[in-house]
């Protein structure tokens, strides 16, 4: 709010924006409006700040388990390997699934005999 002496006509600010030193840069615009309806003598000050939200912190989601390939070349690894993944697709796979739901059996099949070998 400011104000207006009556003998001096000279405006005095007894209001003010109070904001941190980090934000005085979102502050965009402060001014006095002066009422246009009555003759008085006290003026609104006003600001116009423009703030963003805080951002939250949020939690990676864990990926996918690396195989490892390094064991490729032990043959009695690869005899499990194959095992495993034969005994995988023959519980998983049906005559009359579509492609995609096919594909997608294969896929987890492959991949997780590949995590537990």
């Amino acid at each position: 709010m400011s104000w207006r002496h009556p003998r001096s006509r000279r405006w005095h600010q007894l209001d003010f924006v109070i904001t941190r030193r980090a934000d005085i840069g979102s502050v965009l615009l402060t001014r006095s409006y002066h009422s246009a309806d009555c003759d008085t003598d006290h003026a609104l000050v006003a600001s116009k700040v423009c703030k963003t939200p805080k951002r939250l912190h949020h939690l990676k989601k864990k990926g996918r388990l690396r195989i490892n390939a390094s064991c490729v070349s032990h043959l009695e690894k690869n005899q499990q390997f194959i095992s495993r993944l034969e005994n995988a697709l023959s519980k998983g796979v049906t005559v009359d699934d579509t492609i995609d739901s096919k594909w997608l059996c294969l896929r987890d099949a492959v991949y997780n005999t590949a995590i537990i070998t």
